[in-house]
């Protein structure tokens, strides 16, 4: 299953961008953003702004949507607040499981 083989990836990379991640596994961005956020969802992936310039090179993936970086919080950081930075669900600022009743 994909979803698996996303996660060996970014546990093993630790991050990447959407760009390279589309690029390594030959889908569209948005159908790889999709399950980036499936994810999200569970806590283990949070999505960062890349910066300006940011690009391995591979030629094909260089616009701004692609430029989001993507890493993989282990299950140790979960609850961290200075390992979780924001996630990527639904526009949330904090890490779903950190969020103060």
């Amino acid at each position: 299953m994909i979803l698996a083989e996303i996660k060996k990836y970014l546990m093993k990379n630790k991050r990447a961008t959407l760009g390279d991640l589309a690029c390594h596994f030959d889908i569209a961005p948005e159908a790889m953003k999709g399950m980036l956020e499936q994810w999200g969802r569970k806590g283990r992936v949070l999505k960062r702004e890349g910066p300006a310039g940011f690009c391995n090179g591979c030629g094909k993936c260089c616009d701004a949507a692609t430029m989001e970086i993507y890493e993989w919080i282990p299950y140790k950081n979960i609850g961290n607040r200075e390992a979780n930075p924001p996630s990527i669900r639904g526009g949330e600022t904090e890490h779903p499981r950190q969020k103060e009743n």
